[in-house]
């Protein structure tokens, strides 16, 4: 099996982190990316040790240039106040459009 390179934009949030450990116990390389805005770097502190996880404090409303092969895009402050002005996804949507290969789910 390949393994595959996963972003997942708020991957220190409560839900986030749980992706990122069932991605890695299912093989991928992960890449975590959060500004800590109203996540906790603790949920995955237990990660940092696996060499297949990495974790950057980056805000996903400007460019992040990565190669991956799968989005996952969790980043959004809990508040209506603030996800409603910028969540990222626009950047998002154009890098996995510019990849050839774009899948996408919302709860929105």
């Amino acid at each position: 099996m390949d393994r595959k390179r996963t972003l997942v934009t708020g991957g220190p949030c409560f839900i986030g982190s749980h992706l990122c450990k069932r991605l890695l116990h299912m093989g991928h390389d992960m890449l975590a990316v959060d500004n800590f805005y109203s996540s906790d770097r603790h949920n995955v502190l237990d990660l940092l040790q696996d060499p297949r996880f990495e974790l950057i404090r980056h805000d996903v409303t400007f460019p992040l240039y990565v190669e991956v092969e799968e989005i996952y895009h969790l980043a959004c402050p809990a508040s209506p106040v603030y996800y409603q002005r910028e969540s990222g996804l626009e950047e998002l949507l154009r890098k996995g459009m510019d990849a050839g290969r774009l899948r996408f789910t919302t709860s929105l």
